[in-house]
């Protein structure tokens, strides 16, 4: 059972550990975790058609990288299933002014303005030209959670300080967003 985002914005604290996941991206993870399970397959296979060719050499470079791809399997898998077996959080109410998770946030950085949405994962999502998507752990959306239109903030992003100006904060874009994402491919 999802908890209400009021009380994720009473429980949250920026840098814990703790998994949330918005309860309707959850249908996304297992198709993510499907799609990691193929690619797993995929080599596995790769890798017996190598140690064939190469005779068991494992420094062979086409070796290493499918060891490589194993890995960023694996860590992408490792993420998804704690994410599975966190904290499932409703969208936002429509009217809420607060940055959370489930908003969309328009920021102006550096002079420009982009659209960011806080998602449980960001993996789970294309990146699009007119929004990027942050994970709610991390220190970005760590800086822009619980403040409002018209605040500037600084945060420490990428080992700098930056200046973030939340020009806007949109509660009802993400359902869309992700349900786009839940008919397409991933």
């Amino acid at each position: 059972m999802a908890i209400p985002n009021h009380v994720f914005l009473e429980r949250y604290i920026p840098e814990s550990p703790e998994s949330y996941l918005l309860e309707i991206e959850s249908p996304l993870v297992d198709v993510k975790l499907s799609q990691l399970e193929s690619a797993q397959r995929e080599v596995i296979e790769e890798k017996r058609r190598v140690a064939e060719q190469s005779g068991d050499n494992w420094h062979d470079g086409a070796f290493n990288a499918t060891d490589n791809a194993a890995k960023v399997i694996s860590d992408q898998a490792s993420t998804l299933f704690r994410a599975r077996n966190g904290n499932l959080v409703e969208l936002p109410n429509a009217g809420a002014e607060t940055v959370s998770l489930g908003s969309v946030v328009r920021i102006r950085q550096h002079g420009s303005e982009y659209q960011m949405g806080i998602v449980g994962l960001a993996l789970l999502f294309h990146p699009a030209d007119d929004l990027e998507f942050c994970s709610v752990n991390s220190p970005m959306a760590q800086a822009l959670i619980r403040h409002k239109a018209g605040d500037t903030i600084v945060a420490r992003i990428g080992g700098r300080e930056q200046k973030l100006e939340i020009l806007a904060v949109d509660q009802t874009q993400m359902e869309g967003i992700i349900r786009h994402q839940l008919a397409g491919p991933i």
